[in-house]
């Protein structure tokens, strides 16, 4: 196995760990401004080892007659829309909680597409 599908599969459990985590303390920052920050650096953390789990599918299913072109292009829209999501977490990081919605819809649209393609 290489070591993009290996660092995949840890990305893929460290995503599951750290999205329990968030959902924890999203639960528990509820009215709390200080934890919030360190909420939304969880989840960041969380989507971007889910853009590098998905790098670890796209690498143990690339050359396989049945992945193909849908998976590949499921992977790719999977990885955007996530990077996307990614992003706007940055933003709303840095400009406090203004989020912009419908370019974060964009992207779990993005996610649910690509997801969809992968199975």
């Amino acid at each position: 196995m290489s070591a993009k599908v290996t660092w995949g599969g840890i990305a893929g459990l460290a995503a599951a760990v750290l999205l329990i985590i968030s959902a924890i303390l999203n639960q528990m920052s509820r009215g709390s401004g200080a934890s919030s920050h360190y909420l939304n650096v969880v989840v960041l953390v969380a989507y971007i080892a889910v853009i590098v789990a998905v790098l670890g599918i796209q690498a143990l299913h690339s050359g396989k007659p049945r992945y193909g072109r849908l998976g590949t292009t499921g992977a790719v829209l999977t990885m955007t829309g996530y990077a996307i999501i990614a992003v706007m977490t940055v933003i709303s990081m840095v400009q406090g909680q203004r989020s912009l919605l419908p370019v974060r819809l964009t992207g779990a649209g993005l996610v649910l597409v690509g997801s969809a393609l992968l199975v």
